[in-house]
Formats: structure tokens, sequence, C-alpha cells
């Protein structure tokens, strides 16, 4: 469920609006925004530009672990926020 909200926020992100899922948009948007920015870097990085664990860990001067690290905790405080929104 969270990568299909993700998906959603992707493609409206991307400018496609046929994609946006209003509520679930706004809300994976919202929480993105509450995570500390070296957690939502790395995630961004991610899944909006389809990097690889390694190009990121290039691109921001860290180890390939680092990067795995900050994603599992970013996925995991989006799945904690977004709790109610994916189980709807």
């Amino acid at each position: 469920m969270l990568l299909a909200a993700l998906s959603a926020t992707r493609h409206a992100h991307a400018g496609n609006p046929a994609d946006d899922d209003g509520d679930a948009t706004a809300a994976v948007r919202a929480a993105l925004s509450e995570l500390p920015e070296y957690h939502r870097s790395v995630f961004i990085l991610y899944f909006w530009h389809d990097l690889p664990y390694q190009d990121i860990a290039e691109l921001l001067r860290i180890p390939v672990g680092t990067v795995k690290s900050r994603m599992h905790y970013a996925v995991r405080a989006l799945k904690e926020r977004l709790k109610g929104i994916l189980e709807e």
C-alpha cells in the first residue's frame, strides 16, 4: 500500500494529474516533509529520481550502508505516519 501511495505521489510530482490520488498524495507529501532532511533526501533520490544506492552514496558522499540505513528508517517512519491512510 505504501508503494501505491508513493506511486500516485510520484506521478503527481511529475505533473501527471490523472494519477493524483488527492488525499493520499497530500498525506504522503506531508509525511515526507516531517522526515529529517537526511532521511528525506535519500528517500527522494531513490524513489523519485530512480537512483541506485551506490549513486546516492556517491552523490551524498556517504557509505552505501548509511544510505541503506537511512532508507530503512525513512520507510519505517513513513509507514507509521501513513498507517491510517494505507489501511483505507
